[in-house]
């Protein structure tokens, strides 16, 4: 008599266990929480592995590593190569990149600081340091006031205001 009730109890806990795993099953795939990871990689169309990434104003993902850069728009990846010629051509040994506060694209190059504009393509941003080059940079950092920090290989920083074009501080660290 005990085994027909066992028999009965575990029937019904596997059928509450199966309704419970079908309800999760489909209330999880919408859930707005729910996370589906993607692997990208050359089959994808992307084509290096990127060290820094950031996000723009329109959400577009930004890819950099030393020589390469890329943007990903949700669909397909696009590439922009370097050009002599092309004063608005994306730079060269980048080594930064990052958003400020409004979402607008820096990259840090040996060259200098790079903003980039839909309409133009890459602005040069010429620095300087008590009046001589600043070049090298390998950080960068947008405070709130979309002020950046530059640091460069030398041990310089800098706080650059891009909308009057000036260094705000100057400093050297020990």
């Amino acid at each position: 008599m005990l085994s027909r009730y066992l028999k009965i109890l575990i029937g019904l806990f596997v059928l509450l266990l199966d309704t419970c795993l079908l309800f999760c099953q489909t209330n999880f795939k919408n859930d707005k929480y729910f996370v589906h990871a993607y692997h990208y990689g050359f089959k994808e169309g992307l084509t290096f592995g990127p060290k820094d990434m950031a996000m723009d104003e329109r959400g577009h993902l930004w890819l950099q590593n030393f020589d390469n850069l890329s943007t990903y728009n949700g669909f397909k990846f696009t590439y922009y190569y370097p050009d002599e010629n092309n004063m608005y051509a994306r730079p060269r040994k980048m080594t930064d990149i990052i958003a400020d506060r409004s979402k607008q694209i820096w990259i840090a190059a040996q060259e200098g600081i790079y903003h980039y504009s839909k309409s133009k393509g890459f602005i040069k941003n010429i620095l300087a340091f008590d009046k001589k080059s600043f070049d090298n940079i390998t950080t960068l950092y947008a405070n709130k006031e979309n002020k950046l920090w530059c640091g460069n290989t030398t041990g310089q920083v800098i706080l650059y205001d891009p909308l009057s074009k000036k260094n705000l501080q100057e400093k050297r660290l020990p």
